[in-house]
């Protein structure tokens, strides 16, 4: 039996299973009792899921994570994959953010092996547009098995004929950020790249001419790669659009759209009825670019974070989050739920308190693009909870993705924290506009793909904006196999880890431990040295440990490392975050060795939010110290804007009623 037809026969059995799966893949909108007849064919999301999938479970996936350094040694990891051999390759470019992605990734992968590698020189990328595309394109042609001697057009040729392509097209630009993305989804899932040019700015706003020239030079693109595309159903149904591209533009009246839901309809039809394609965005450094890339290809969700911010009752309820639980436990999956009355802020602030180890996480709330309510209670983005594993988000919220690469917003700050998809709005949408959670997970357990499982089936162009892969389906975990791929002079951290400890490059130990996810282990060796050598924990040596003892040690070992850094490091944005969110329950005790802790957050509130900061510290101060103490302390805080005067006089009002 061909590993095609086994692929498929496997993948039909482990998702459809019954005529009544069938059946409820077949259903494209809220249930109305009458169930469809199962005899029907499956409707073009289930048909797109299910192909990409079929692609997808063909590929065995090594045991190992393979890390590397910079772009061109990316492109020739990527190079040396087989057409039905992978594994995951990202880059670690040094900073914080990177490492941390890279953390996240191996624990929820758990490979047996994890190595470091770099090219040997021979490949470089070219500067030039043209060179780097030719360079994407000779890689994409070897991950297949092609020789230098055939063109691009060849392997495209190849899996049109032979019908081994996923049903979607990659959308990049060879100088976009975002072509490690593009290469990756591209030999993996068999799509052919269409290269287009679009301003660069995620954050900017498309012109309708500069949408609508976008839309025009995807179908173009289309029409000459030879693949079927101007309805669902056919050849071309995703659109992976790996571009800096403005994730929202204005419409001819003057109003807010999303630039995903505008791709993917047909560029001369002005209302956007005609859909031919879901369009989900990748946006990022390279370093983001292909972690976000490979957790959709290679990550299997089996853990759930749901909090439903709402009041249980109508329209609110039509969306609770307590229905997704069944669906959620047919997966395997670990939920921790949260709704009315445990879905207000205190309840919030202590779920975020400590690493969510959740790889879908869906969020009800109403707010703006910096703020969130709950029932009751208001929160910043910062208390947006750090994440152990890469994650899935469906927020229903109004503004949170207006501009997706500012740490400001609600969207920023969940990309931050290591989001690879996303789904939530750049305007005011209304609630209906959002697809019910509970009809979200039903479609995501019935094959279809992420972009499509989001959202409404028919509706005109609207205000909500898809991120991350456009394909990635909920099923089964890939084959795995424990040969080490092909990479000349591949450094195992492990044998790293002891070298660097066996020289008391403890520092180095720490930062290998924490990339290999062995975060338990990490702290082992702090208690070790704080108990041993005490002197020896350093600045750099905490630099490299705060975390991984943030996830895996208490509040007070994680602040008595969060004490140790450099200020500079201490006051860097994305550590405050975790400073607050990871000390809170050890702040809400109140114990009498709070002092120290109270007088460094004094010391370090986060600029984007001081009023709050300020405000539940001040909680603190007048439960230790006095309501005095804790009033002169917010007299001390100069409000920026009308919402730190309120913010700040309601603390007050609090403390003063204790």
């Amino acid at each position: 039996m061909s590993r095609w037809i086994h692929a498929l026969l496997l993948l039909l059995v482990l998702i459809l299973g019954t005529p009544a799966a069938l059946a409820q893949i077949s259903a494209q909108e809220v249930p109305t009792g009458r169930q469809p007849d199962p005899a029907r064919q499956i409707s073009p999301p289930s048909k797109l899921g299910l192909r990409a999938e079929i692609i997808r479970n063909a590929t065995t996936a090594l045991n190992t994570v393979v890390i590397v350094p910079d772009g061109a040694s990316y492109l020739e990891a990527i190079a040396r994959w087989q057409r039905t051999v992978r594994f995951p390759v990202l880059i670690d470019d040094g900073s914080v953010v990177a490492r941390e992605d890279i953390a996240r990734f191996v624990r929820a992968y758990k490979p047996q092996r994890v190595v470091r590698w770099k090219s040997d020189g021979s490949s470089q990328i070219a500067t030039t547009n043209s060179g780097k595309r030719a360079a994407i394109e000779s890689a994409l042609l070897t991950s297949w098995g092609f020789t230098k001697d055939q063109t691009i057009q060849d392997l495209y040729s190849h899996w049109r004929d032979k019908e081994q392509f996923a049903p979607g097209i990659v959308v990049a630009h060879p100088g976009d950020s975002s072509w490690p993305a593009a290469i990756a989804l591209a030999s993996f899932r068999a799509q052919p790249i269409a290269w287009a040019t679009s301003p660069r700015d995620v954050n900017g706003r498309l012109a309708r001419e500069q949408v609508d020239a976008l839309s025009k030079a995807i179908e173009t693109e289309c029409e000459a790669l030879g693949f079927a595309w101007p309805a669902l159903g056919d050849q071309i149904d995703a659109v992976a659009l790996c571009l800096q591209t403005p994730a929202k533009y204005l419409d001819a009246e003057g109003e807010i759209r999303a630039v995903t839901d505008r791709l993917g309809r047909h560029a001369d039809d002005k209302r956007g009825e005609r859909r031919w394609a879901f369009v989900s965005q990748i946006f990022g450094n390279e370093s983001r670019s292909a972690y976000t890339a490979m957790s959709g290809l290679f990550l299997s969700p089996r853990s759930a974070l749901l909090f439903d911010g709402y009041e249980n009752k109508p329209p609110y309820s039509n969306y609770e989050l307590e229905s997704l639980k069944p669906k959620l436990d047919e997966l395997g999956a670990t939920v921790r739920s949260y709704a009315s009355p445990r879905n207000g802020r205190d309840q919030w602030l202590i779920a975020s308190a400590r690493a969510v180890d959740a790889a879908l996480i869906f969020v009800n709330t109403h707010g703006m693009r910096d703020a969130f309510n709950l029932s009751p209670g208001r929160l910043r983005p910062g208390t947006l909870p750090t994440l152990t594993v890469p994650a899935m988000v469906h927020f229903v919220h109004s503004w949170s993705a207006v501009r997706p690469n500012d740490r400001a917003t609600v969207a920023g700050r969940w990309f931050e924290r290591g989001v690879y998809a996303y789904y939530g709005s750049v305007n005011e949408p209304y609630l209906q506009a959002f697809v019910p959670p509970e009809l979200v997970m039903s479609r995501l357990r019935g094959a279809f793909p992420w972009s499509a499982a989001v959202r409404v089936q028919d509706s005109q162009v609207w205000k909500l904006a898809c991120f991350g892969d456009p394909l990635i389906v909920i099923g089964q975990e890939l084959t795995r196999s424990d040969t080490p791929p092909e990479l000349p002079g591949a450094q195992e951290l492990n044998a790293s880890i002891a070298s660097a400890a066996s020289g008391e490059r403890f520092d180095e130990a720490f930062e290998l431990l924490s990339l290999m996810g062995r975060d338990q282990d990490a702290l082992r060796l702090w208690r070790a040295l704080d108990r041993d050598r005490p002197r020896a924990l350093s600045s750099e040596i905490a630099s490299s440990a705060v975390f991984a003892i943030g996830r895996a040690g208490t509040p007070s070992e994680f602040f008595e490392a969060y004490a140790r850094l450099d200020e500079a490091i201490a006051r860097d944005p994305y550590h405050l975050d975790y400073l607050w969110n990871l000390t809170r329950l050890r702040l809400n005790a109140r114990g009498e060795d709070d002092r120290a802790l109270i007088a460094y957050l004094r010391l370090h509130l986060r600029e984007d939010q001081r009023a709050e900061d300020a405000a539940d510290l001040a909680m603190a101060i007048a439960s230790l110290q006095s309501v005095q103490s804790a009033r002169e302390f917010l007299d001390s805080i100069e409000p920026r804007n009308q919402r730190d005067r309120k913010v700040l006089a309601d603390a007050k009002r609090r403390i003063t009623a204790r």
